[in-house]
């Protein structure tokens, strides 16, 4: 004997659960858009937007490099993620995977760890025309410490 069901509600359809699971990743991912573009300044505690970043920290190339050195979780808390402005010695540049560096050391001869430091396109021509040992200063978005260099983010030479 064959029994009629009666059909499964909206609610437990495969479709719809997919559509309901999309508009979640959708709504998710924008709320996290949201907050990515605002800064809280601990001092204040308010927050700001980056068309509106916090000054820049300036720092010397010896001291940045001596800071990971010497306690990495420490040095992220001081200069990851935040507005950078570095004074060193240029070293070399290079561009791997269409990404172009330009490398600070802190003037010793032989230097173990250096700067990477992240250029954009327009800033080729400027990177090109520096020699080896000369003073430098970039800006740029403190990357953190990759156990050989600390990176250093969207950087404009100054």
């Amino acid at each position: 004997m064959k029994t009629e069901s009666s059909p499964r509600p909206v609610y437990r359809r495969w479709w719809f659960i997919l559509i309901v699971a999309i508009i979640a990743i959708v709504v998710v991912n924008k709320i996290m858009d949201d907050n990515k573009n605002k800064v809280s300044t601990p001092a204040s505690g308010k927050e700001t937007s980056e068309a509106n970043p916090a000054p820049s920290v300036d720092v010397d190339a010896a001291t940045l490099i001596k800071a990971y050195k010497e306690n990495e979780l420490g040095a992220d808390k001081q200069y990851k993620g935040k507005s950078l402005k570095i004074s060193g010695t240029f070293d070399h540049t290079s561009d791997v995977l269409n990404h172009k560096v330009v490398w600070i050391s802190d003037g010793s001869e032989f230097p173990v760890t250096q700067i990477a430091c992240t250029i954009s396109d327009s800033q080729v021509d400027k990177a090109a025309a520096l020699k080896k040992g000369q003073p430098i200063t970039v800006t740029g978005k403190g990357g953190g410490f990759d156990g050989l260099s600390v990176d250093v983010k969207n950087c404009a030479l100054n």
